[in-house]
């Protein structure tokens, strides 16, 4: 489930294939980066085009795009770049390191306030719009072709960590360019005003209040996140929900306040009622490999086998997209649960563990089915529809798991009297259990 900082979407195409998570903040000042001539406007031609990439190359897409602006633009396109570090701040967990990597945040806002403010007073609307869309492509461009500065030996890929890296490598830029405008740098530290209005924890841009709003859990989330020990939720009307169904535990976990996530539990919250997403917090912390979370639910008497409108906990644990949250190990929150007595099975086939092997193959697929067939209690003409489109060759990546295939096919016939060819389940009636019935299978009717 990607509930994190939209900014870090950007740059999903060079995070195709991450380096380990680290974890660094940008240094309050940036690194001294090499002056380089601005890009000729031509570029048709291919020699004009090609000096535009050598500029690229060493000042990456929107330290060319800087180049190419008047000192006014320069401002307007630094003070995004502020407010996307202001966000990457809030969005840590920690709060000593939100309020840490708000004093870059802080320079570049005070560095550009007075240029940024003239422009915004004397551009048309027109003017400002198209800036914004101009803005918006570099952006994307920028996501695309990774600044020269960010390389994966330095790449902190936790979603709040590199976020915040990758604004403060064109924060940089834009002082680097301010610098060569004669734009006077500042010195000193946030007010505490500026402290209190940026360092609340925000999830998808928001705060508590907002995430709570028209609610009554904002003044009992004004305390989570702040890296308080002891709170009172005594009065908290902890059945309400906030955004796509957010409550108070799911905000503690997304900010990772286990003293508030221990309160939250010690007020009696329902453990294994749907939150974010509509789903369980068992499922959330599952599939976000969170596992003190997780751990501490399940101690606490959260049902192991809890479901969303999705996936199971199970299903959700199996997935290996949010490992890097559990230090790369993708199968901690899955083994966890199986520790905990959680079913390979599903009321819904294919909402099953069995269909997911089955089906991707994955974590040892079919084999991993022989593996458990004892523990198979699900439907059996489904499984066998899909042992079919394996054997068959409908499934092409699956080609390498037919001889496992072909051996769950014949316990399939001996255990449960499949027919074979299994014919169009989905087009079949199904019993009281809500499992397939063959209607032309003797032994299946």
């Amino acid at each position: 489930m990607m509930r994190r900082l939209a900014f870090a979407a950007l740059a999903a195409a060079w995070l195709a294939h991450p380096a380990a998570a680290q974890t660094r903040d940008a240094p309050a000042r940036p690194v001294m980066i090499e002056e380089v001539a601005s890009p000729p406007e031509a570029r048709e031609d291919k020699k004009a085009y090609a000096a535009y990439m050598r500029q690229v190359k060493k000042v990456g897409v929107f330290g060319a795009y800087l180049a190419e602006l008047d000192p006014p633009a320069r401002a307007l396109a630094c003070g995004k770049i502020a407010e996307y570090l202001i966000e990457g701040a809030a969005n840590a967990p920690a709060p000593d390191v939100r309020t840490a990597r708000l004093a870059p945040a802080w320079r570049l806002t005070r560095r550009v306030a007075p240029a940024r403010d003239a422009a915004l007073a004397s551009l048309s609307r027109q003017d400002l719009a198209s800036f914004e869309r101009k803005f918006g492509e570099v952006m994307t461009m920028a996501s695309m072709i990774p600044d020269p500065a960010l390389t994966r030996e330095n790449l902190d890929t936790s979603e709040a960590g590199f976020a915040f890296q990758f604004a403060s490598v064109l924060a940089a830029r834009c002082h680097q360019r301010l610098d060569a405008d004669g734009v006077p740098d500042v010195s000193g530290a946030p007010s505490p005003a500026f402290i209190e209005a940026h360092t609340r924890f925000k999830f998808r841009g928001m705060d508590y209040a907002a995430a709570f709003a028209n609610t009554g859990l904002a003044p009992f989330a004004d305390p989570i996140c702040r890296g308080r020990t002891t709170f009172d939720f005594a009065a908290a009307p902890l059945g309400e929900r906030g955004y796509e169904g957010m409550s108070l535990l799911d905000w503690a976990m997304e900010c990772e306040d286990r003293a508030a996530f221990d309160a939250l539990i010690a007020a009696g919250f329902d453990l294994d009622a749907p939150g974010l997403w509509g789903d369980p917090p068992v499922v959330g912390s599952a599939s976000e490999k969170r596992l003190w979370y997780l751990t501490r639910l399940l101690d606490a008497g959260a049902k192991v086998d809890a479901a969303g409108p999705r996936e199971t906990a199970l299903v959700a644990a199996s997935s290996d997209l949010d490992a890097s949250n559990s230090g790369g190990d993708a199968m901690a929150a899955f083994n966890l649960l199986r520790a905990r007595g959680a079913s390979l099975d599903f009321p819904d086939f294919g909402g099953s563990m069995w269909f997911r092997w089955g089906l991707n193959g994955q974590h040892g697929g079919w084999a991993t089915i022989l593996a458990h067939w004892d523990e198979f209690a699900s439907d059996p003409v489904e499984l066998a529809g899909l042992a079919e489109a394996v054997l068959e060759g409908r499934l092409a990546w699956m080609k390498g798991q037919q001889a496992d295939a072909a051996k769950v096919k014949a316990l399939l016939i001996e255990r449960y009297g499949v027919c074979f060819p299994v014919g169009r389940t989905f087009a079949m009636a199904k019993d009281e259990r809500g499992f397939v019935i063959q209607p032309d299978c003797p032994s299946r009717r």
